[in-house]
């Protein structure tokens, strides 16, 4: 029975699903647009900005003296917010991006204040 499959699906003639797919879903040459050579430096900037951010947040860790968990983890958790600004730079300008995510950390880090992440 599993012999005759592909025999059959080969008379046939239809294309792969893959290929199928792929044919769908390719986008057009005209759609493509070169990515700047400032937007580089941006996302460069921000991963940088992530990083340093969690160093600053881990670095009690390896430093002599009282480790406070609870600073750490803060500070981890409104690093979120970066995380989620790099998720979703590529689909929205860098100007509204910082815009919105920008206001977005300072007031994670003004709440975790009143309402202590741990």
């Amino acid at each position: 029975m599993e012999g005759a499959r592909p025999d059959r699906l080969a008379r046939v003639g239809t294309p792969s699903a893959a290929k199928a797919i792929d044919q769908q879903t390719a986008p057009e040459p005209a759609a493509v647009r070169p990515t700047p050579r400032w937007a580089d430096f941006v996302a460069v900037a921000s991963y940088l900005a992530l990083a340093l951010w969690v160093a600053r947040c881990a670095r009690t860790i390896f430093l002599p003296g009282e480790v406070n968990v609870a600073r750490i983890v803060s500070g981890l958790l409104a690093g979120i917010v970066f995380v989620d600004w790099l998720a979703v730079a590529p689909q929205i300008s860098h100007t509204l991006s910082a815009a919105i995510f920008l206001p977005l950390f300072g007031a994670t880090l003004w709440l975790q204040r009143f309402v202590p992440a741990t």
